[in-house]
């Protein structure tokens, strides 16, 4: 566990405090479900493109928590390592 995925667990959970762009994200979200909900009953390749879309939102905030659960966890353990009896 390295300084940088603590400084980059900080800059990750101030993103996803970040209230822009959470907005955006949930608009784009948004948009994705609604022209997924118009497609027609014969417009499957735009409904997996849309999917495959919305999908990649949603990782993208997942790798902003996980980059979060790492800064956190690597601040616990660089923590521990300046305490007597802890290696």
């Amino acid at each position: 566990m390295t300084t940088k995925e603590i400084v980059d667990g900080e800059r990750a959970k101030q993103l996803l405090n970040d209230e822009l762009l959470n907005r955006a994200i949930d608009d784009i979200e948004l948009q994705y479900i609604d022209a997924w909900k118009k497609t027609g009953i014969s417009d499957a390749d735009e409904r997996e493109k849309l999917w495959h879309a919305y999908k990649a939102v949603e990782a993208f905030r997942i790798h902003l928590r996980t980059t979060v659960d790492s800064g956190t966890v690597a601040a616990a353990i660089q923590g521990r390592k300046g305490r007597p009896g802890m290696s």
